[in-house]
């Protein structure tokens, strides 16, 4: 099975880990992504576009309230769902 890509706001640490030690049970491998307050705008949605295979987007009011997180998530987002990557 392919890793799955786990995109979050740094906010929603506690909620990526538990969905990971939740589905991680049946055996699906997660790579966590998230952004850093030392990166620059833009950094988490061009990540989360270079990787290969699926990525599961926790849109959470956090996600939509961090300016780091939004940047250029409409590109990413439309990118990742052209490719049918987006879950």
């Amino acid at each position: 099975m392919s890793t799955i890509h786990l995109v979050y706001a740094p906010e929603n640490l506690n909620l990526a880990e538990q969905l990971t030690r939740d589905i991680g049970r049946i055996g699906i491998p997660f790579r966590h992504i998230t952004v850093r307050a030392d990166e620059p705008p833009g950094h988490l949605a061009a990540h989360a576009q270079a990787t290969d295979g699926p990525v599961l987007l926790l849109l959470t009011d956090n996600f939509l309230k961090s300016r780091a997180c939004m940047a250029d998530a409409l590109a990413m987002f439309q990118a990742l769902s052209r490719q049918n990557r987006l879950l």
